[in-house]
């Protein structure tokens, strides 16, 4: 696996690269190093922050950061980069082409409760998309 540490050697700003990372046991990372890096771990250089919101603070501030989040803390002030050709945005994603994407299920007791069928309606709706 090639490692680049200049943003100028893949073509950029000539700029120290500057990993983004969760703890060792946030789910996102271990789905970044399972699914994209096949098991092996980030750099031991990279800044490690104890969220989501943390992680998008310091990329849009920093021009030579470059991060991950869940599709849902998406703001607006970073941008989500495609890979392989696939967007990971939905209605672009060709079918869960984007290699990155997780699946959540909901569960329930075998008889769901009034509330948990109302909940699941509203996760389904535009509202709870939203």
């Amino acid at each position: 696996m090639a490692t680049w540490r200049d943003w100028s050697q893949l073509e950029g700003e000539s700029n120290a690269i500057q990993t983004v990372t969760r703890e060792p046991q946030a789910g996102t990372r271990r789905a970044l190093e399972v699914k994209v890096l096949d098991g092996q771990t980030l750099s031991p250089m990279a800044i490690v922050l104890p969220g989501e919101r943390e992680v998008i603070d310091l990329v849009a501030t920093d021009r030579a950061a470059i991060g991950y989040v869940p599709a849902s803390w998406l703001d607006g002030r970073v941008k989500a980069l495609d890979m392989n050709g696939f967007s990971p945005q939905a209605g672009k994603n060709q079918a869960g082409a984007y290699p990155i994407m997780l699946p959540i299920y909901l569960l329930s007791p075998d008889i769901p409760t009034a509330d948990i069928v109302e909940f699941q309606r509203f996760v389904q709706s535009r509202a709870g998309h939203e």
